[in-house]
């Protein structure tokens, strides 16, 4: 007979888990028309996607471990250039989601790409 022990941890969840501000706006998609997206996508979408001449996207890697966060940069797409502006961001794990700590982008006419 062969007996398995299961140890459960208790992860308690940070602050941004429970208060946070959902964005609805299906423009943000970068495949315009489908619903607003829950993640930054990660791959430098085509410009004058996302409702924007120069969308955003994340160059770093999503947090794994349940209740951490993790600061990435965000780049923006434009003039042949999948990066002529950056900006930073936190993004934290809150198990089933993500809630990014989103911050104003560096120019005008620059917004972020979601999936």
């Amino acid at each position: 007979i062969t007996t398995t022990t299961i140890k459960t941890i208790t992860v308690s969840l940070p602050y941004q888990c429970s208060s946070y501000i959902t964005i609805n706006d299906s423009t943000h998609n970068v495949a315009y028309g489908g619903g607003a997206g829950t993640i930054i996508v990660k791959s430098a979408p085509s410009i004058n996607h996302c409702g924007t001449a120069a969308p955003g996207w994340y160059s770093g890697i999503y947090p794994s471990a349940i209740g951490s966060t993790t600061t990435g940069m965000v780049c923006y797409n434009a003039n042949n250039n999948t990066c002529k502006w950056n900006n930073s961001i936190s993004i934290t794990n809150c198990t089933t989601f993500y809630v990014f700590a989103l911050f104003a982008p560096p120019t005008c006419n620059l917004r972020y790409c979601t999936t």
